[in-house]
This record gives C-alpha cells, structure tokens and sequence, in this order.
C-alpha cells in the first residue's frame, strides 16, 4: 500500500490516541457524541473506526472514516453524516433520512442498532473515560 493512501489512517488513529478522556456516561447531546467511534457488523469481523465530526454540513454533521471502510461495511457508501436526536445517534443518509439509529441507553456501553435491511450494528466510543466503549 503507497504510505500516501496511510496518512489519513495514520492521521486519524494518532488524534484518537491523543484525545483526552471524556467525561464518563454516555453521551447527552452531539457535542458529547463527537469523537472515534467503532462501528461493527454483529457476528462479523467487519469493522471501522468512523469520527462522528462536530461539525455540521448540509443538515447533519461531518462523518469521516477511512476510503477502506466502503469495503469493509457497504452501509457507509449510502451516509451521508450523524446528528444526536431524539436520545439516539442517527447516520444520516443523502436525503437526510437515518439509515441506522443508536438509542443511547442510561448506562456507559457499546450501542446496538439496526439497518433498514436488518443487518445488526455495534458502536462503541473509543477515548472516553473508564467504564464507556468497548
């Protein structure tokens, strides 16, 4: 792999290695949401770090993840950003329509969530404080 195509990669996992620990619990608003997240297809190996970006275009907020994520979990060719509504992180697609929702629980965890299609999610933050994320 040309180390042109790893600078994003390189790029994003040292911010997520030096971003500070969040306050413990899980997240309240999109402030609180934003950050490095582990997505995962249940009972797969299929997984990517995606960062929920503070800010906002076109309606939602920025998602970011590595150009191998759209390989690794297709659902990602159809988003289009996240927004924090309703008590759950929602990846938006094109229209602005969630594709998958993650009710937020009371208690620190990975989320679990759904596709229109059925496919099962995790997401779990990563760089927070003990006792939150996987």
């Amino acid at each position: 792999m040309p180390a042109r195509r790893l600078v994003p990669l390189i790029g994003l996992l040292l911010w997520t290695a030096s971003a500070p620990a969040q306050e413990a619990g899980p997240p309240r608003d999109a402030a609180t949401a934003a950050g490095a997240w582990d997505l995962a297809l249940a009972g797969s190996y299929r997984r990517c770090v995606v960062m929920l970006a503070p800010e906002e275009a076109g309606g939602s907020r920025i998602l970011r993840f590595p150009a191998g994520c759209r390989r690794a979990l297709p659902i990602l060719n159809g988003l289009a950003g996240w927004r924090y509504e309703d008590g759950a992180i929602q990846f938006v697609d094109h229209e602005g329509k969630p594709a998958l929702e993650f009710p937020v629980p009371d208690t620190p965890g990975a989320l679990a969530g759904q596709s229109a299609a059925g496919e099962r999610y995790a997401l779990a933050a990563l760089g927070r404080g003990p006792g939150e994320g996987a």
